[in-house]
């Protein structure tokens, strides 16, 4: 009896674990396995130009001008002037070598860091915008405080 209980136990933990291990290869799943992949119309490259110029009440004048070709490179540039002469230039190009920029302006306190790989031109700023920093820099002498 303890010799049909122990074959019976042995029999059914074979039997179980032979459920869960394929024999042969032939026994497994196949699942056929295809690439998923997205196709999406694609246009080539349009050709454009435009460009503005503003000016405000203040009198700062703004502009900007740029143009792509038929391989996608985009050229262009924009910037402003304000009223005491300060101001910014920066010329652009985009193509397959990237973003590549030249900023030239005689803004206070800009220096020529190149920056984001942006070559910079640095002027000295305009006397009206150095007197300006001067002024703003100079301290109250008949200031009244109260506490």
């Amino acid at each position: 009896m303890v010799s049909f209980a122990f074959s019976f136990i042995v029999f059914g933990a074979l039997a179980a674990v032979s459920a869960f291990v394929p024999t042969s290869p032939l026994q497994q799943q196949y699942i056929p396995t295809f690439p998923v992949r997205q196709v999406f119309p694609t246009q080539n490259p349009q050709p454009y130009d435009f460009g503005y110029e503003s000016m405000d009440k203040m009198g700062t004048k703004q502009h900007r001008q740029e143009s792509s070709d038929a391989t996608g490179t985009v050229k262009g540039s924009y910037g402003f002037v304000d009223p005491i002469g300060l101001y910014r230039r920066v010329e652009y190009i985009a193509d397959v070598d990237g973003y590549r920029a030249t900023v030239q302006s005689n803004e206070p306190g800009l220096t020529s860091n190149g920056a984001a790989s942006a070559a910079f031109i640095v002027e000295v700023p305009p006397p009206a915008a150095v007197a300006q920093g001067l002024a703003y820099l100079t301290p109250q002498v008949n200031a009244k405080f109260s506490i």
